[in-house]
């Protein structure tokens, strides 16, 4: 038996007796499992306890056994005096005591207060904006009034929502409250009670409700959440429409048979069509669930690129929804009550034709989804790395200004944790990216960075362990530096990302305009040649899959090249000449394309040089305020350490400034980024001095003036370069017919010219094929 290493108790073995639930009902109201109740002298109440299993049990009043049993005990009596409630188990030798409440007696009771809206202590802000306030009140001897306490930003502010002149013992209140007029940011929260008072005085408060805006990184981890739905229901359905296919099959070949079945045989049949109708109708169900997540999506998001693409799957899913599946559900009620065989083959093409559509829109669908939930996982890691940054300023600056170092050590363990967690997202993320050649120096730069910032995090709680204040401020510096340069290093990641999938794309969309056009020619050539056609069929069917692929990876879903292409695809055999005129209309939709995305490209660099001086312009704007309302400060301790942040945040404003003044070409915009600099070394030599004066909100708000002079000249460039790129186009006369033939060679010629690296033979053959369609 010493060998033993446990013993099992007999304590263990037994059932632990359990209270299952305790109602008191006091006049017309039962309260449950309360833990403590005020009731009014003189009051009868009854009192039920409910146990769970055998046991027997003992009902204690105050000290008086009031009732004894098992599984239900029952009480009725007269509240005198304050008692308490309290329950004894026996089993055998066993016996075991729990306290259940308590009960306090008053000659007056005050208000009593219930809420029903919102439901919940703590909840989120409303996507309306619109919080409202419900519940009611009762008092036996009338209520007085009733408030609502509301504190927001530390500003405590009252409500006076009911006042009564005569005798009302119960009265329900509402409001609706508009958040819109508080402005509130991420993070912010209101804070409301309601009071109530009856006509003798008495007060009452609600218990504190919690309004919350949600912190823009729980923002997008909802969303990400939400896409991973929406993702795993997108797969479900796929799979449920290749069930339904395989069903499907196996109907239409029976159904060839049907004049050969017997009664019992044909009803079995009936029974599997309806069978295979109901999956479609669980698979349509699912989709009909995730309109729902999409309009929670649309809700929560902030980002416009996002809002964007969550259209698109609205789009995309109304399409499937209002178009293919009634279609789909069209045909199968068709399919029953056709006999002939070629009208049979006909359906069963169209039905195949509708799945094959919807299979190709889901799988469309689940690519949107994934650029989607990529899209909020990078914005995540921003927000994320945003907030430590400033986060780890504020604990500097603490820290500089003698924050008590046991209070600071737990400081650094919450940051601590905060930083492995945004390490597990971040190598998350980038495991998607490190197949990519493009992006390997920064992912090396960043694995890098994040390595130096969890050392200086270790060095930093050694040192305020250690209670070494200078050396811990030092190692807070070298990890402040390292996050805004992972910052950087994030964005760059995104831009080289952008360049290598619009890389990626132009090289995809370039060797599919080639394969078309040489089917095109050949094609051309060969209209009579029927023996030729399987090629062009086979070679058409690749083509297609490769513009698939690009409409996935462009997300351009439903502009219906794919169904201009279907078209040249199935009318090859019977109409080759309609075959050829869609696939050049498909070549000429793809030149306008590749166009598009090369002007793109080349307004990029404009488009970034207005989002960066937009910025630069409103951090400086921040600046100026925050400067300004340090003067009638007296020149303390915080004050300075004040000083030394918005000098730091000014020096690296001017070495942004001075980036874009280096990199621009256009002389009226370097000439006012050179007056803005100039203000801004005046600033930023005064708070280097810790000169406190009203020169130094004079020498920023020039250096704000200049730099909105320097937005403008920007925003001039920038219209000036659209008006050269696209001159308007002249008034073309319709009559006589030669200019109109003239204006329209002009055009082939226009978009031959735009065919990067097509052979001279080449062109003139297609010149001559477009100049013949325009004699025809």
């Amino acid at each position: 038996m010493s060998k033993l290493k446990s013993t099992i108790s007999i304590v263990d073995i037994l059932p632990v007796p359990r209270v299952d639930s305790i109602k008191v009902k006091l006049g017309n109201k039962i309260y449950k499992n309360e833990k403590s109740l005020l009731i009014k002298r003189g009051e009868e109440f009854k009192l039920d306890v409910y146990v769970c299993g055998d046991f027997k049990s003992i009902l204690f009043f105050n000290s008086e056994v009031i009732a004894t049993g098992t599984g239900h005990l029952s009480y009725n009596g007269n509240a005198t005096k304050d008692f308490t409630v309290d329950i004894l188990f026996q089993s055998g030798l066993l016996t075991r005591r729990y306290h259940l409440f308590d009960a306090i007696v008053l000659n007056n009771l005050p208000p009593r207060i219930e809420i029903q809206v919102p439901r919940s202590l703590i909840s989120d802000i409303p996507a309306s904006m619109q919080l409202i306030i419900r519940g009611s009140v009762e008092d036996e001897d009338g209520i007085k009034r009733v408030v609502l306490n509301y504190r927001i930003r530390n500003q405590k502010m009252k409500i006076l929502l009911k006042r009564y002149s005569t005798v009302i013992p119960y009265d329900t209140f509402s409001m609706i409250f508009n958040l819109d007029e508080f402005q509130l940011l991420p993070g912010e929260e209101l804070r409301f009670k309601i009071m109530a008072q009856d006509i003798y005085g008495l007060y009452a408060e609600s218990e504190e409700y919690i309004v919350r805006f949600p912190t823009l990184n729980e923002i997008y981890s909802e969303l990400t959440e939400e896409v991973a739905t929406g993702m795993k229901t997108v797969q479900e359905s796929r799979s449920k429409f290749d069930d339904f296919q395989e069903r499907l099959e196996g109907y239409i070949d029976s159904l060839k048979f049907k004049a050969d079945l017997d009664e019992e045989a044909q009803k079995k049949l009936k029974n599997s069509l309806e069978e295979i109708i109901t999956k479609l109708q669980n698979s349509q169900k699912s989709l009909e669930n995730f309109q729902e997540v999409i309009s929670r999506m649309r809700e929560l998001s902030i980002s416009p690129d996002i809002i964007k693409n969550i259209e698109k799957i609205s789009k995309l899913l109304n399409e499937i929804m209002n178009e293919e599946l009634k279609d789909l559900f069209n045909n199968l009620q068709k399919i029953s009550k056709i006999e002939d065989e070629e009208k049979l083959k006909d359906i069963a093409d169209r039905i195949a034709k509708n799945r094959k559509k919807i299979i190709e829109n889901l799988e469309f669908f689940e690519k949107l989804l994934e650029r989607v939930k990529e899209e909020m996982e990078m914005e995540r890691i921003f927000t994320q790395l945003d907030d430590l940054y400033t986060k780890r300023k504020d604990i500097r600056l603490q820290t500089q200004t003698g924050l008590d170092m046991d209070t600071l050590f737990q400081e650094e363990q919450k940051f601590k944790k905060e930083l492995d967690s945004l390490n597990y997202t971040i190598q998350e993320v980038l495991k998607s990216y490190e197949d990519i050649k493009s992006v390997e120096k920064i992912l090396n730069e960043l694995k890098t960075s994040m390595d130096k910032v969890f050392s200086s995090q270790h060095k930093i709680l050694s040192s305020v362990k250690k209670k070494r204040r200078k050396r811990a401020v030092q190692f807070q510096k070298e990890q402040e530096s390292e996050l805004g340069r992972i910052l950087k290093q994030f964005k760059n990641l995104r831009n080289a990302m952008d360049a290598a999938r619009s890389s990626e794309l132009m090289h995809l969309l370039d060797k599919i305009r080639r394969e078309l056009l040489f089917i095109s020619l050949n094609l051309e050539n060969n209209l009579k040649n029927e023996s030729i056609f399987p090629y062009f069929h086979d070679a058409l069917l690749k083509a297609r899959d490769d513009l698939k692929e690009f409409s996935f990876m462009f997300l351009i879903g439903g502009t219906g090249l794919l169904k201009i292409l279907d078209f040249a695809i199935d009318s090859l055999n019977s109409t080759p000449d309609k075959s050829l005129q869609s696939i050049n209309l498909v070549i000429l939709n793809l030149y306008r394309i590749y166009s598009a995305m090369q002007n793109q490209s080349k307004g990029q660099g404009m488009q970034d040089a207005m989002k960066i001086l937009e910025n630069l312009l409103k951090r400086q704007a921040s600046l100026t305020r925050r400067t300004s309302g340090l003067l009638p400060l007296p020149f303390t301790y915080p004050v300075q350490s004040e000083l030394e942040k918005l000098l730091e945040e000014q020096k690296a404003l001017k070495s942004q400034l001075m980036e874009m003044y280096m990199k621009s070409s256009n002389e009226e915009l370097r000439q006012k980024i050179y007056e803005a600099l100039k203000e801004i070394d005046k600033a930023q030599q005064k708070l280097a001095e810790h000169k406190l004066t009203e020169d130094i909100i004079e020498h920023q708000r020039r250096a704000l003036k200049h730099m909105l002079e320097a937005e403008r000249a920007l925003k001039e460039q920038k219209f000036s370069e659209k008006r050269y790129a696209e001159p308007p186009k002249p008034y073309i006369v319709p009559h006589p017919s030669e200019l109109q033939y003239k204006t329209e060679i002009q055009e082939i010629n226009r978009a031959l010219q735009q065919i990067d690296k097509l052979d001279p033979a080449y062109q003139k053959i297609i010149r001559k094929y477009l100049l013949q369609l325009l004699e025809d």
